[in-house]
C-alpha cells in the first residue's frame, strides 16, 4: 500500500523519502498511532488472560531482553527476530551452564552458596549488556544482515559456473 511504501522509504532513507514527496511527520505519527493501538490491544488481551493488573509483572530486564533481541537480530525482518532470539537463548544457556559449573566449585555446602556464587547471578545481565554493545559497534545491522551476506556469497560461489559462457 501507499502507507507501507512510505514507511519502508522512511526506514531506509529519510532524506530521500522526503525528497520523493513523502510527508515524514504525518507517516511517523501514523506509525506511532498504529504501534500504540496494537500495543494497547495486546495489553488488553494480556490483562484479560492474567486477570490482574500489576506493574511488577513487567520488570525492566524483560524490556532490555526484548531490545537486545531486536538489536542483535536486526530490525525490520522476522528472520532477524528469530536469529536474535536463538542467539540470546544460546548465550544465556551457555552462561547458565558455566555459572552452574563455577558456582559448584565455590559451594561450601549443597544448600548454601557462598557470596561468589550469589554474585554470579548478575553475570547474565552484564554479558547481555556487553553483547549489545558489541553488536552496536561491530554489527549494527544485526545477524540478519550477516545471514543475507553469507547467503549471497554462497549463491555467487555455487552458481558462478552457470554465468560463465563457453
Amino acid at each position: 500500500s501507499k502507507t507501507g511504501r512510505a514507511w519502508v522509504a522512511i526506514r531506509e532513507n529519510e532524506p530521500a523519502a522526503q525528497t520523493a514527496g513523502v510527508n515524514i511527520v504525518t507517516y511517523k505519527l501514523l506509525a506511532l498511532f498504529v504501534a500504540g493501538f496494537f500495543g494497547g490491544v495486546a495489553g488488553a488481551f494480556n490483562i484479560s488472560a492474567l486477570h490482574t493488573i500489576n506493574p511488577g509483572l513487567y520488570e525492566w530486564d524483560f524490556s532490555l531482553l526484548l531490545v537486545a533481541i531486536v538489536l542483535i537480530g536486526g530490525m525490520g525482518s522476522i528472520r532477524g527476530l528469530v536469529l536474535g532470539s536463538i542467539f540470546v537463548v544460546l548465550v544465556f544457556e551457555v552462561l547458565e551452564f558455566s555459572v552452574t559449573g563455577l558456582s559448584g566449585l565455590f559451594m561450601v555446602s549443597s544448600t548454601e552458596p557462598t557470596w561468589i556464587a550469589a554474585k554470579m547471578v548478575f553475570l547474565k545481565e552484564a554479558v547481555l549488556g556487553l553483547v549489545i554493545l558489541f553488536f552496536l559497534w561491530y554489527e549494527p545491522n544485526g545477524l540478519n544482515h550477516r545471514y543475507l551476506q553469507l547467503k549471497s556469497c554462497v549463491n555467487l560461489r555455487l552458481f558462478s559456473h552457470a554465468m560463465k559462457r563457453p
